[in-house]
């Protein structure tokens, strides 16, 4: 596993399967503010309260916020993605 802190992040892309290894070692927004995420990634890590560190995060991490962040990704990807996963988890 290619191990990397956030201010790798501020230098260089990282793979989302990188991502997700260090995913416990890396700060969201730190993620979502520097590296290019597809719709599962922000579904399954930023939008999913499991992984906020506060409840601050709940009200930064919206929709909003990802695709303000996150440009190349459509709402209705990221809706696509979602009821996907809720269908497949029932």
């Amino acid at each position: 596993m290619e191990r990397i802190i956030n201010t790798d992040l501020e230098k260089k892309q990282y793979d989302i399967e990188v991502l997700k290894e260090n995913i416990n070692y890396l700060d969201m927004k730190t993620i979502l503010h520097t590296q290019r995420l597809d719709s599962a990634f922000c579904v399954d890590y930023v939008l999913n309260h499991d992984y906020m560190e506060c409840i601050e995060d709940t009200y930064y991490f919206t929709l909003q916020t990802v695709l303000n962040y996150q440009k190349h990704i459509t709402e209705g990807e990221i809706m696509e993605y979602a009821e996907k996963k809720s269908k497949s988890n029932s």
